[in-house]
């Protein structure tokens, strides 16, 4: 059997058409029938239609093993049946214009691609020269798109986050007795806190500064005081028998009243449906303004997972401070857990991906460039999962920025940033992308957002990425200042930070203190190799060698190749 094969365009359109499909409102929380249309279609793409039968489906879908027998376990039938069904009412619907449509005739589970010339009219198989010409057609109005979204999403572009309510969503408080309310309960917060945080006109304070939030006590005041917090939601969460009800209060922090309650009730088996309500319910109160792709862009979800996104979280916490090598290798393991629970979710392919690329940057691998393809693979293999993960594209732009493929590291790290907006560690590696690819003012403001967005949680190392984006841009006293507040907040430390603070105070001509921190560091580090860690930040040029020279001359043992001649 001839495998038909597709061009570049031909393909771009199919996988919009696929996206559109799994975007819309009878796919996007029906995770089975959406994870065999991908499959299916991907292979398809791919070259391999012929490995498209029930046992392959079975294994690679559904998670079976190789006894599986379709005879005494209908689910490949059953979910096939399911998604005909769902596609037929898709493309019957208002929600499909396409030109492309996607059918799974029955007889098999290959999928067939046509030409749907006008909705309701009849379907044409397309050839491959209809193909071609549909798509060059096609493609050439979604490159028009995508310059006009582009444009409107560039660094130069007038059109800017709106950030008129800033929501706290607090951890929901539960009978101690209430087992299973207490395992719910920060799992539905994380997830609440994930599915608002993607939308461009809202911000919401991370997860893991809530979690810091109910260790340290933290006051509602604080909150608003300090953080500019303008709205904060808080309830309870309690479970009765197979039933879940969630009480919620969503309070003006401002005018300190309340704007809405309400009680939520639903079952323990749709966490998710009880989700949704409360996210439109808390919209509406906030009198947020949702066009129809928002509103599938937020009932979209990453995973239906609770436990795999939060052990995501906790990978990427785990992996702070970075320059320590355990924690690294304990965040890559739990982001291979990640993968295990839940392989479509692309958060376990892009935290496995940082796992490996952050040990190049410091200098914690004697196969640097094993680690860099690993990084890459499995950052790509992040995005092909989930186009719409932006924590993907920010981990492929920090690996292209390690590689210095600035170009486009820099196109990478705008595109994440502009999918996940709300989410601080997207944010951050934005920044530290654009201070290793060179431009180190640029990473000032996302990593103002970062903090914004993430300002309790003690471990973040976004105050020392702050100072080096500083020290990079030449103001050394604002990197002395940045990393001081680090100290104060008792946030990650080691030589890696204490070469910038010895670097800086030489710089401004301090080398009482530069000494005291050199001769420390002499005692207590000196193999780490700090002449090829500032090169990592500062390029090679003048600025390095200046660096080294003033570091050297206060007693630091520099490489004799970096030392200025």
């Amino acid at each position: 059997m001839v495998e038909q094969t597709f061009s570049q365009q031909q393909e771009a359109l199919i996988r919009n058409e696929l996206e559109n499909i799994l975007l819309s409102e009878r796919f996007v929380n029906a995770n089975r029938i959406s994870n065999l249309l991908r499959y299916v279609v991907e292979e398809t793409l791919a070259g391999r239609r012929d490995r498209i039968k029930a046992f392959s489906i079975a294994q690679e879908v559904f998670g079976r093993d190789a006894n599986f027998d379709q005879q005494r376990d209908p689910i490949v039938r059953v979910e096939a049946s399911r998604l005909r069904k769902c596609l037929t009412k898709y493309y019957e619907s208002a929600e499909s214009d396409s030109n492309v449509r996607i059918d799974i005739p029955k007889g098999g589970y290959a999928p067939v691609f046509t030409e749907n010339k006008a909705r309701g009219a009849l379907v044409q198989r397309w050839t491959p020269k209809s193909f071609a010409i549909a798509g060059l057609i096609s493609l050439t109005l979604l490159l028009i798109l995508w310059s006009v979204w582009s444009a409107m999403h560039s660094p130069n572009s007038k059109v800017t986050r709106t950030s008129s309510a800033f929501l706290a969503v607090l951890p929901l408080t539960y009978n101690v007795d209430d087992v299973r309310a207490g395992r719910l309960a920060d799992s539905f917060v994380d997830s609440t806190i994930t599915l608002l945080a993607k939308l461009p006109n809202l911000s919401v304070m991370a997860h893991a500064s809530m979690m810091e939030f109910e260790r340290e006590q933290v006051g509602i005041r604080l909150l608003k005081d300090e953080f500019g917090v303008t709205h904060i939601l808080r309830g309870s969460i309690e479970t009765l028998q197979d039933k879940l009800r969630v009480r919620f209060q969503l309070i003006d922090a401002k005018a300190s009243e309340t704007l809405w309650s309400d009680s939520l009730d639903g079952s323990l088996s749709d966490v998710w449906g009880l989700q949704d309500e409360l996210a439109i319910k808390l919209l509406d109160a906030l009198s947020i303004q949702l066009e129809t792709v928002d509103k599938r862009q937020m009932l979209s979800r990453y995973t239906e997972s609770t436990e795999a996104l939060t052990l995501y979280r906790q990978g990427l916490f785990m992996i702070v401070p970075p320059n320590e090598t355990k924690r690294v290798q304990a965040g890559r393991q739990l982001f291979e857990r990640v993968r295990e629970i839940d392989p479509t979710f692309a958060g376990g392919y892009s935290g496995a991906a940082w796992s490996y690329a952050l040990p190049i940057l410091f200098h914690n691998t004697d196969t640097p460039d094993e680690y860099l393809v690993q990084a890459m693979t499995l950052a790509e293999e992040s995005i092909r999962i989930d186009p719409g993960f932006g924590s993907g594209f920010a981990v492929l732009g920090f690996s292209q920025a390690l590689k210095g493929d600035k170009v486009e590291a820099l196109e990478n790290a705008q595109l994440a940033a502009s999918l996940q907006p709300g989410d601080a560690f997207v944010q951050f590696l934005k920044a530290v992308t654009l201070t290793l690819s060179g431009v180190p003012a640029e990473a000032f403001a996302p990593l103002e957002e970062a903090i914004r967005l993430n300002p309790i949680e003690k471990r973040t190392p976004y105050l020392n990425a702050y100072g080096i984006s500083q020290f990079a841009n030449l103001d050394y006293q604002a990197a002395l200042d940045m990393f001081a507040k680090n100290q104060e907040r008792s946030g990650p430390q080691g030589p890696h930070m204490e070469i910038f603070r010895a670097a800086a105070y030489a710089h401004l001509g301090n080398h009482v203190m530069a000494s005291e921190i050199i001769k420390n560091l002499n005692e207590t580090a000196p193999e780490y190799p700090y002449s090829s860690w500032l090169e990592s930040w500062l390029g090679q040029g003048e600025h390095l060698q200046t660096t080294l020279n003033k570091l050297s001359a206060n007693g630091l043992n520099v490489s004799e190749g970096y030392l200025m001649k």
